[in-house]
């Protein structure tokens, strides 16, 4: 009795599309030997139909294929170390798909699972380590930025204050020398008046003796009245 399987029924059978029991194929391929027949179409073996019903079992589980290949070689080791049974002419199919069940649900299973859930946790976990270290750089740099640009704008107020004090200083010094510019003119303007008056005095003064006895410095003043 033949006790292969085309492509098509082992499809429909494990819910799958061809194309991806060919990809797995490939995939697997030291634990997938397919035949073919005369017209070079695979045949299907029971022990091929396990193994694919163990790969669908744990890539539905979200199993890194390493983590199959794994399984897969342990269940090649477990399969060594049975004696080999005789052979049957029938297979109960339903039943080796069961053992196939038990088997992606023992202990061996579930630990590679385990550590595949641990090795991705941990991959999260360095990510999440490095997007923190990142964003603490990130804001270190930003701290570090802005410290620097107060720092800037500190020195250009205290320049703009110091202009400000040399501003300050210059007007009151311009002023002071206005101030004293002008009391020295007035202390000129004083001196050539008294002067002025002298010689006036000079010149006069015998003939306002001869003629008015009241000539005197009043009377130049008055007559001069525009040297004040």
């Amino acid at each position: 009795m033949n006790n292969t399987m085309m492509i098509s029924r082992v499809a429909s059978m494990l819910n799958v599309s061809r194309h991806t029991l060919k990809l797995w194929e490939e995939q697997f391929a030291p634990f997938l030997t397919i035949p073919r027949d005369e017209n070079n179409a695979r045949t299907y073996t029971i022990g091929d139909i396990e193994v694919l019903q163990l790969i669908k079992n744990m890539k539905e589980s979200h199993a890194a294929d390493e983590v199959i290949i794994n399984t897969l070689e342990l269940q090649g080791k477990e399969a060594e170390k049975t004696p080999p049974s005789e052979p049957i002419e029938q297979v109960d199919i339903q039943t080796s798909l069961s053992k196939i069940v038990s088997f992606v649900e023992s202990e061996e299973v579930k630990k590679l699972l385990s550590m595949d859930e641990t090795v991705k946790r941990l991959e999260k976990d360095i990510v999440h380590q490095v997007h923190e270290i990142v964003h603490e750089e990130i804001a270190t740099a930003s701290d570090a930025h802005a410290s620097i640009n107060q720092m800037e704008l500190n020195a250009i107020g205290k320049k703009i204050d110091h202009l400000a004090d040399v501003s300050v200083d210059e007007r009151e010094f311009y002023q002071f020398e206005v101030t004293k510019e002008r009391q020295i003119a007035d202390e000129q303007m004083s001196a050539r008046e008294e002067r002025l008056m002298a010689v006036v005095q000079d010149r006069f003064r015998d003939e306002s003796r001869a003629h008015d006895p009241k000539w005197g410095v009043t009377k130049i003043k008055n007559i001069f009245g525009f040297a004040k």
